[in-house]
């Protein structure tokens, strides 16, 4: 998915307004959920302990600040996750990555924790659930 993330971020670079790349949120952890189809990761209360949907928080408070503070915070989230192996399951992992990026912290922390992101990351799941998408990275063009 880094290597992905670094190819479209050049692709984008290079084509300018040729090209619009937009990321959407795919939950994993609801796709290979073995909860039954009543089960719905973004509907667990606070207790409940994701493996993804911190990072899918992050990244639509990150787009909320416009795309190129999406695609920096993407990058930034992939480095450490695949590269420096962090774990990013939790606010602070994913706020670390918000900085690094180069984001506004007190917005990203503000957003993160509005309710309509995860309305938003389930929307963008039962979307791709409904095109047939089953893992990522996913291209539709």
């Amino acid at each position: 998915m880094r290597q992905t993330a670094v190819w479209l971020s050049r692709v984008e670079e290079e084509l300018g307004e040729g090209v619009e790349i937009e990321y959407r949120s795919f939950v994993l952890e609801q796709a290979n959920s073995k909860n039954g189809d009543d089960w719905k990761a973004w509907e667990q209360g606070a207790d409940y302990v994701s493996r993804g949907l911190d990072s899918l928080r992050g990244g639509v408070a990150a787009r909320r600040q416009g795309r190129k503070a999406h695609n920096a915070y993407m990058l930034a989230l992939l480095e450490a996750k695949h590269v420096h192996r962090k774990d990013i399951r939790s606010f602070d992992a994913v706020a670390e990555c918000a900085k690094t990026a180069g984001l506004d912290a007190e917005r990203f922390a503000e957003d993160f924790n509005d309710p309509a992101i995860l309305e938003e990351i389930a929307r963008d799941h039962e979307y791709a659930a409904g095109e047939g998408v089953f893992g990522t990275p996913t291209f539709q063009i």
